[in-house]
């Protein structure tokens, strides 16, 4: 009696097992083998001794973690999709709030040197100018953040054994993405912020 373990995948719950040795079809099904050292030398050394014992036996052999992994093939594969998505939306989106923040900072240059000439400081302007993107921000949160919870806790529920969702990742990401809101625009915003009233009025 042992105590109970996986023997397939976490999509399906624990089923009774019965372990036995084969003494009616030696060699039998398989041998674990459990080592320390070098991998190839050890298979090398096991082939050695096999084809000596059993001469005419094919030897064919797996590792334990590769066949546990084959049972989240699909997960591997989505999870590596999914983190290229990611990476690529996040570079578009800071590209595209960069871009974006220096269309408004320059067409808002004379709006931002009459606040300069009646004492607004560059922080202000800086806040003016980020504060858009983040009331956009704040609306995109309340539409995917839900979103994401329900796609998330759909695929979930597809195994037997999961971990409960928190807060705190969703919490993160909101961080996150204000932190990228305001580095993307913190420096168009900042530039404006920087240029001689005198010179912005002067453009026609």
């Amino acid at each position: 009696m042992v105590k109970d373990f996986n023997t397939g995948s976490l999509h399906k719950k624990i089923e009774p097992l019965i372990m036995r040795l084969q003494y009616d079809e030696w060699p039998g099904f398989c041998l674990n083998v459990r080592y320390s050292g070098s991998e190839t030398e050890v298979i090398a050394s096991i082939k050695k001794v096999y084809e000596t014992v059993l001469p005419g036996f094919l030897v064919d052999y797996g590792r334990v973690d590769e066949r546990y992994e084959s049972q989240y093939a699909t997960e591997t594969k989505a999870f590596g999709t999914l983190q290229m998505a990611t990476w690529i939306i996040l570079v578009i989106s800071c590209i595209g709030i960069f871009s974006m923040s220096l269309f408004l900072s320059l067409k808002r240059q004379k709006e931002f040197g009459i606040r300069k000439i009646v004492g607004a400081s560059v922080e202000q302007i800086m806040f003016l100018q980020i504060e858009q993107f983040f009331k956009l921000l704040v609306i995109a949160n309340i539409l995917t953040l839900p979103l994401t919870y329900w796609l998330m806790k759909e695929w979930l529920d597809d195994f037997a054994y999961k971990t409960e969702l928190s807060s705190w990742v969703f919490l993160g990401v909101t961080v996150v993405s204000l932190l990228l809101v305001v580095i993307s625009a913190g420096y168009s915003s900042w530039k404006a912020g920087q240029m001689n009233p005198v010179d912005v009025l002067k453009i026609q």
